[in-house]
């Protein structure tokens, strides 16, 4: 919509879209299909719905039909429309011969039906509208009806091609067919559809030193767009997470974390804590959905962030860039296994499920009855409401979820900060060798009580305190190696000093 907006405007660019939604039947006939096919293919795996064939037919029946008949025979010879047209990842070609092999196979041609009905509608519609807005515009400019057609047909198959994409593999750049991006950019074709449509609307917005109208509508309605739906958190702002990340593995303390939370706090002391929801999160928090996965901001690299700023953290997140989605599912897999071995099965079960229908519904069902537990049991939120549940049923996160897991990030990423901090500057304090090095510490550690409650402040007392009980644990023998040995811990000394030759 944007994009043909830019164009042909956005009130002229809905109606058509309207109008072709209604020429092949609100698209409510398709994703019934759809729905029917996904319990088919539990049962077999016989031939499916050919929705090139049942739209084109629909389409037929309209004055223009001939046209646009004749446009998706082209479009089809193309590869931009028929059953695996929207599918970053294809079919297996031969049939797998073990149990294991044939159930992720059928599960693989169930989790297909739906996405192929919705995306058949979705390019059908885009290339209907598309086609009838430039023939309409090129018949206003006094063209030809031949020549309106041509023109109005290449437009409608650049449009499909830079707004809903080619995934076949001919198409994809070098670096996608090559061994290591393979697997690597796994699912990553659309992230590098989005950035060539913000590039190639970027270069259009000035030409021949004048600046292009067109253009410049069309890309900042798809970035106003993606505001709409996913806050301008969902803007694409993925290098200053790779800035963040970088900056990390360099021993830097920036957290990309850090960087939205400032920005929250800036929209919610100016507008407010509703509107500076909407305005990072999207106005579908308004009604309760989080649809942050529609966002830009994470096209390229995985979603969230590292979980600390440790190597180990940030070297598993470089991990799962350099390996992909299969890397991804590596990690969380053990996690699974885990829960299920704890008797979490709806919650493992969950996580092992690689059909992600069938994990939401799980997750629905689990939280509807208890609600979300950390891994000590602990109760992070309340159960699901009727109308939570059946969001996460559909695949959305419910807004409670989302600001709960938001919330719960913030305070545990902040007092991580302050613990680390405090820790340091109480074994700065404690090791200092003279008086000037023991002030310049006391002298730093006020710098930071100014932005810290007084409850949480380093006194002089407490780090008095911290020295009396360092010298005292070394002095009774409880410090060894390095490590603070209690009375409850001295048997795994003795056992140490057994089996260990260190004198």
């Amino acid at each position: 919509m944007p994009v043909l907006a830019g164009r042909h405007g956005l009130g002229a660019s809905s109606a058509e879209m309207t109008a072709a939604y209604r020429a092949i039947g609100g698209g409510f006939d398709a994703w019934g299909r759809g729905a029917v096919d996904t319990a088919r293919a539990f049962r077999d795996s016989a031939k499916m719905t050919d929705y090139s064939t049942r739209l084109k037919d629909r389409l037929a029946t309209q004055p223009d039909g001939a046209e646009l008949v004749d446009l998706y025979g082209e479009v089809e010879r193309l590869g931009l429309v028929g059953q695996d047209a929207g599918m970053e990842l294809q079919h297996r070609m031969e049939r797998s011969e073990w149990l294991l092999g044939r159930g992720l196979d059928r599960m693989d041609h169930m989790a297909r039906q739906m996405g192929t009905a919705v995306e058949s509608v979705n390019r059908y519609v885009v290339g209907t509208t598309a086609y009838r807005l430039e023939k309409r515009r090129a018949l206003k400019e006094g063209k030809p009806e031949a020549q309106a057609r041509t023109v109005a047909k290449q437009y409608a198959i650049d449009t499909l091609y830079s707004t809903m994409g080619d995934y076949s593999a001919w198409n994809s750049p070098p670096l996608f067919n090559s061994p290591v991006g393979r697997m690597a950019l796994q699912f990553k074709k659309y992230g590098q559809k989005i950035y060539q449509l913000l590039a190639m609307t970027a270069g259009q917005m000035r030409h021949s030193g004048e600046w292009n109208p067109e253009a410049i509508k069309a890309f900042g309605g798809v970035l106003a767009t993606h505001a709409l739906l996913a806050g301008t958190l969902g803007l694409p702002l993925e290098p200053i997470k790779a800035a963040a990340i970088i900056a990390g593995l360099l021993g830097g303390d920036m957290e990309y974390a850090d960087v939205e939370r400032r920005w929250r706090e800036f929209l919610v002391d100016h507008l407010g804590a509703d509107i500076g929801e909407i305005m990072a999160r999207g106005v579908p928090r308004w009604a309760g959905v989080d649809m942050q996965r529609v966002g830009l901001d994470s096209l390229l690299l995985p979603m969230g962030e590292p979980k600390s700023s440790k190597a180990a953290d940030i070297g598993q997140y470089v991990m799962q860039i350099a390996m992909g989605a299969p890397m991804s599912m590596v990690f969380e897999y053990p996690e699974a296994v885990e829960k299920l071995m704890k008797g979490d099965i709806m919650g493992g079960a969950a996580q092992l499920v690689p059909f992600k229908g069938a994990a939401d519904a799980l997750l629905a069902m689990q939280r509807l009855d208890q609600g979300k537990l950390t891994p000590g049991k602990k109760t992070a939120m309340d159960p699901y409401t009727p109308g939570e549940a059946f969001t996460r049923f559909l695949g959305f996160t419910p807004e409670r979820e989302a600001e709960t897991n938001d919330m719960r990030s913030f305070i545990q990423h902040e007092k991580a900060k302050r613990t680390k901090t405090r820790r340091e500057e109480i074994a700065d304090y404690v090791t200092a060798q003279t008086a000037d090095e023991r002030e310049a510490v006391w002298e730093r550690i006020q710098d930071n009580n100014d932005s810290l409650p007084p409850v949480a402040r380093l006194t002089l007392p407490m780090l008095a305190a911290a020295a009396e009980r360092r010298n005292r644990e070394r002095a009774t023998g409880r410090e060894q190696f390095g490590i603070t040995i209690g009375p409850q811990e001295r048997d795994l000394l003795t056992q140490a000093q057994r089996y260990y030759n260190v004198r």
